[in-house]
């Protein structure tokens, strides 16, 4: 009778704690579910003598969108929800790799898929002044293909940039 009633206590005990475990792991999946600061970075943006963050947002495989906050009081000054759309996030060679800053701009260097058979090295350089959003100043692509290549290999370059004026939160990352 008492090791039935041991069994059944430890029985009772096992099973509450996988109960317990399944409801930290549900907890953490939906806390993994919002999207979170992956990457930062630090330049003065609008140029008022303070010192902003762009970052870069997402949750799980998935990068979600750079938003630019104020140094200030950390509202949000820009945002880009286009540029990592279904297509860069459904690219196994996608990554985004850095975002170069200098005093008047700054430039997003990222991979993506260029098509079936290439990988597209993506270097966008956005031009920042005094209280307005950035702008798109140089567009440049450098094309892989996806197969192995030779040391001495030379990228194809496609020069993205159009004559229309593209703002940050305007930018979607495609040629054409």
């Amino acid at each position: 009778m008492k090791i039935s009633l041991l069994i059944k206590g430890l029985l009772i005990s096992i099973v509450l704690g996988f109960t317990t475990a399944s409801t930290h792991s549900s907890e953490n999946d939906s806390l993994n579910a919002k999207a979170m600061v992956l990457q930062s970075y630090r330049m003065d943006i609008n140029r008022d003598g303070v010192v902003d963050s762009i970052e870069i947002l997402g949750k799980k495989d998935q990068l979600t969108s750079i938003r630019i906050l104020s140094g200030i009081d950390k509202s949000l000054i820009y945002e880009n929800k286009q540029i990592f759309d279904s297509s860069y996030n459904g690219c196994v060679y996608s990554s985004f790799d850095n975002i170069a800053v200098s005093k008047t701009n700054f430039t997003l260097e990222y991979r993506t898929c260029a098509d079936r058979s290439e990988v597209g090295h993506r270097y966008s350089t956005f031009k920042t002044e005094k209280n307005k959003e950035p702008v798109l100043i140089q567009d440049d692509y450098l094309l892989y293909p996806k197969a192995e290549i030779p040391d001495d290999f030379v990228p194809k370059q496609v020069n993205c940039l159009t004559k229309k004026k593209i703002k940050f939160s305007e930018y979607y990352g495609r040629c054409g």
